[in-house]
C-alpha cells in the first residue's frame, strides 16, 4: 500500500507539467523575450493592442484601429498600416500629448483622421518644415500631415506640399495674415477648427480627393467669400462655416446628405445655396440668422423649396433668414423644429406637408409678414407660440384632427379675424388667441 501511494505521490508533477505544457512554454518564451528588451503586443477584450510603445485601439465607427502612447516615456514611434489585417486609421485626440521625450514619429499612410491636441507637448519632436509649415509624414511621404503653420506678418499667401493628406486640428487656428492658401489635390481631410478665426483668408478651393471638412472648420473666417466644395465631399460638420460673414454663395456636394447644426449660422451674406439631391436633415440653426438667404437651386428668389428626400428640419434651421418670403414643407418631412422660421420678417406664405403631425412652438414666431398659412391634413397639435407676433396673419383652417392648441399659439395676431375650429379639438387656452383684436368670435363648428 505504502509502495502505490508513494508512486501516485511521484507522478502528481509529471501529470501537471504534461496538463500545462503549452501554458509553461508560452509563459518562457515571453520571459524570454521581455529579457532582450522588446516590446511584447497584448491584446484585451476592448480590442486594444500596445506594440513597440503605441497602443492601438479599435473603432467600429472609424472602421479601424486609433493609435496613441501606450506611455508618455516614448521616445520613438512608428505606426503601424494594420493590426492584423484591420487598417490603422487615426491618430487619438491627445493621443501623443506630453510625450516630451519623443523625437520621431513615422506616420501610416492608412491615416485617415487625426485628433485634436495630438500631439500638443511633444517639445522634443522633429517636423519636416517646408515654407513655414511643420509636417509628419510616413516613410514615402514626408508631408502626409500638416500639424502648423506660423503665422509671420508680411507673408500673405502659401501653398502647401503635393503629398498632403491631412490638415490637423488649429493647423491655422487665428491666423492674422495669409490671404491666400492653396491647397493640393492630394488633400482629403480638413480637420476640425482647422482654420479657425483666420480672419484674412479670402476663398478656399478643394479638389477631387476631398472628403471631410471638420467642426468648425472655417468658423469666424470673416473674409472667406468663396468656397468651393466638389462632389467627392461626403461631411462637413457643424459649424464649419459658422460666422463667415463675408461668404456669398455655396454649392452643396451631391453626396452630402446631412447638412449639420450651424453649418453656416452667422453668414449674414450668404445669398445663394444649392441643396443636394440626397438631402435628408437639415440641423439645428444651420442658416440661421442669414438674412440676405433667398436662392435655393436657381429657383425663384426668395420661395424655399426643398427636396422630396428630406425627412427633418431642426429648429432655427431657418430663423432670421429675412430674404425668404414663402416656403413649402413638401410630404417627405416627419419632423419641424420649434423656431425653425422664427423671425423671418418677408415671410408671407407657408405651406406644411401632410407628414407633419404637429406645428411645432414658435414655428412662425415674430413672422410680421406672414399672411397665409396651409396646415398639414395630419396635424393633430399646435405648439405654443406657434403663429405668436405674427400681425397680418388674418385667418386660419386648423384642420380636423388637431386635438390641442398651445398656449399663447395665436398671441398677438392682431389681425387674425377669422378661425375655424375643428370637432376635434379638446381645449382652448384662456391665452391661446390673446391679442387677438381683430378676432370677434371664433366658428367652433362641431367643437365642445
Amino acid at each position: 500500500m505504502n509502495k502505490k501511494k508513494t508512486a501516485k505521490a511521484e507522478s502528481a508533477p509529471l501529470l501537471f507539467i504534461k496538463t500545462h505544457l503549452k501554458a509553461i512554454i508560452l509563459i518562457a518564451v515571453i520571459l524570454a523575450i521581455a529579457a532582450t528588451g522588446i516590446t511584447v503586443g497584448f491584446i484585451t477584450g476592448r480590442n486594444t493592442v500596445a506594440l513597440n510603445g503605441v497602443k492601438y485601439e479599435r473603432d467600429e465607427s472609424l472602421g479601424g484601429y486609433v493609435a496613441s502612447a501606450a506611455s508618455t516615456d516614448i521616445k520613438s514611434a512608428k505606426i503601424k498600416d494594420d493590426i492584423d489585417g484591420i487598417p490603422v486609421v487615426a491618430i487619438a485626440g491627445e493621443g501623443f500629448k506630453d510625450c516630451k521625450s519623443l523625437t520621431s514619429l513615422e506616420l501610416s499612410n492608412s491615416i485617415k483622421q487625426v485628433g485634436a491636441n495630438a500631439f500638443d507637448g511633444c517639445e522634443s519632436l522633429k517636423y519636416n518644415e517646408k515654407n513655414l509649415a511643420s509636417y509628419l509624414g510616413s516613410s514615402d511621404n514626408p508631408y502626409l500631415l500638416l500639424v502648423s503653420y506660423e503665422d509671420t506678418k508680411n507673408v500673405n499667401a502659401v501653398k502647401l506640399e503635393d503629398g498632403l493628406k491631412i490638415i490637423a486640428s488649429r493647423a491655422f487656428y487665428d491666423n492674422k495674415n495669409l490671404i491666400t492658401v492653396l491647397l493640393p489635390e492630394s488633400l482629403e481631410v480638413i480637420s476640425d477648427e482647422a482654420f479657425m478665426n483666420a480672419v484674412t483668408i479670402s476663398s478656399i478651393t478643394l479638389h477631387d480627393k476631398a472628403t471631410y471638412v471638420g467642426y468648425a472648420a472655417f468658423s469666424g473666417c470673416t473674409n472667406l467669400e468663396a468656397v468651393s466644395l466638389p462632389d467627392s465631399v461626403t461631411e462637413i460638420g457643424e459649424f464649419a462655416f459658422a460666422n463667415c460673414t463675408l461668404l456669398r454663395a455655396v454649392d452643396f456636394p451631391k453626396n452630402i446628405t446631412e447638412i449639420k447644426a450651424n453649418t453656416f449660422v452667422g453668414c449674414f451674406s450668404l445669398t445663394a445655396i444649392t441643396l443636394p439631391e440626397k438631402l435628408t436633415s437639415i440641423g439645428e440653426s444651420a442658416f440661421g440668422a442669414c438674412a440676405q438667404l433667398s436662392i435655393f437651386s436657381n429657383g425663384t428668389s426668395g420661395e424655399l423649396k426643398l427636396p422630396n428626400t428630406l425627412t427633418e428640419i431642426g429648429g432655427a434651421a431657418f430663423a432670421w433668414c429675412n430674404a425668404i418670403r414663402s416656403v413649402v414643407i413638401p410630404d417627405s418631412v416627419t419632423y419641424l423644429g420649434g423656431q425653425a422660421f422664427a423671425n423671418c420678417s418677408e415671410l408671407t406664405i407657408a405651406r406644411l406637408g401632410s407628414g407633419l403631425t404637429s406645428v411645432s412652438s414658435n414655428l412662425f414666431t415674430g413672422c410680421k409678414k406672414l399672411g397665409a398659412v396651409y396646415l398639414g391634413n395630419n396635424v393633430t397639435e399646435i405648439g405654443e407660440s406657434a403663429f405668436s407676433g405674427c400681425t397680418t396673419l388674418m385667418a386660419c383652417d386648423i384642420p380636423e384632427g388637431v386635438v390641442k392648441i398651445g398656449m399663447n399659439a395665436f398671441s398677438g395676431c392682431s389681425l387674425l379675424n377669422n378661425v375655424k375650429i375643428p370637432a376635434s379639438l379638446e381645449e382652448i387656452p384662456m391665452n391661446a388667441f390673446s391679442g387677438c383684436t381683430a378676432l370677434t368670435e371664433l366658428d367652433l363648428g362641431g367643437a365642445r
